[in-house]
């Protein structure tokens, strides 16, 4: 093989392991961020969880609104950050 086919080999061998480096790093950005998204939300419900047990209705209400408010504002977010990427 001459200098120019070995060169040619080894930038295409590069640039393959180079393009599945990033494929690889960006499916472990998603499933980072898909594990964020599910600890919030694991954290949310068990704050719910933990007022519902207390019993107190007032603070059961105005928990439960302040979590939705804070769901609804998460999925908007989510979805303004999928279209931007």
């Amino acid at each position: 093989m001459t200098q120019d086919q070995l060169y040619k080999d080894y930038v295409k061998v590069e640039r393959y392991y180079k393009k599945k480096e990033d494929d690889i790093r960006q499916k472990l950005r998603d499933e980072e961020n898909l594990r964020m998204e599910e600890q919030t939300k694991n954290q949310n419900l068990e704050t719910l969880i933990k007022s519902l047990e207390k019993g107190d209705k007032e603070s059961d209400r105005g928990r439960m609104i302040e979590l939705t408010k804070q769901c609804s504002i998460l999925d908007v977010n989510l979805l303004r950050l999928t279209r931007k990427y």
